[in-house]
């Protein structure tokens, strides 16, 4: 089938999910709804395991296996459809929500959802389009741990067209450019290694590995 055929069957499947998971949410307050879904989610879609690299939602969807950002944009999603609001709050490495009484809600762990203790400060407050660009900054990694350079840093400039306050896709997408470039310089393509090098001292001049590996190549190129 087609994309858009295969996008419809997602949602399609989802929906049957998510009026599961909506359709006996019991409570009178809103801290009471809110644990009705947390409750509801691991009893109806978050049926399998957490597994980190668990970044697709169709994985989740389909098996139930999850992470921290699945299950958050799931989590908020019912929320959403139940008009209760919550916000979204990133730290490094991981999202969680807030409820308005300041509950903080872990949507991987159906024990942990009580008043937020952590300092705020370590938090930043995202939009459900920077939560979006979480999605492709995993799949970038991924893509670059697995050595697949070109497909992992195209990831992550989505990510940071999304978010560009999002300092751990730009590390990474520094970092991914200049192993891409050591790469080339392994196999003596320092042509190929300049250009990667050039974009990124042009996002960060100060970059120590980026600085070393210019002085390396223009050596090497003007041989």
């Amino acid at each position: 089938m087609d994309d858009c055929c295969e996008l419809e069957w997602w949602r399609a499947v989802y929906a049957e999910l998510q009026s599961s998971a909506l359709e006996s949410l019991e409570g009178n307050s809103t801290n009471e709804r809110l644990a009705a879904i947390q409750e509801a989610l691991h009893e109806r879609i978050l049926v399998g395991t957490y597994v980190a690299s668990a970044s697709d939602l169709r994985t989740t969807i389909a098996r139930g296996d999850y992470n921290c950002l699945t299950a958050l944009a799931i989590h908020w999603d019912l929320c959403s459809q139940a008009r209760l609001p919550v916000e979204i709050w990133s730290q490094p490495g991981h999202v969680s929500l807030r409820s308005a009484d300041d509950l903080l809600i872990e949507p991987g762990d159906p024990r942990h959802f009580a008043p937020s203790r952590s300092d705020s400060r370590a938090f930043r407050r995202l939009t459900p389009v920077e939560l979006l660009g979480k999605f492709y900054y995993n799949r970038g990694v991924e893509e670059l741990r697995a050595g697949r350079f070109s497909a992992g840093l195209a990831l992550l400039q989505i990510s940071l067209q999304l978010d560009p306050a999002d300092a751990d896709a730009r590390e990474n997408l520094l970092a991914g450019l200049n192993n891409w470039a050591v790469e080339h310089c392994r196999q003596q393509r320092y042509d190929l290694a300049a250009p990667l090098i050039g974009q990124g001292l042009s996002m960060a001049p100060a970059f120590a590995p980026l600085v070393a590996n210019d002085r390396l190549v223009r050596e090497k190129l003007r041989q």
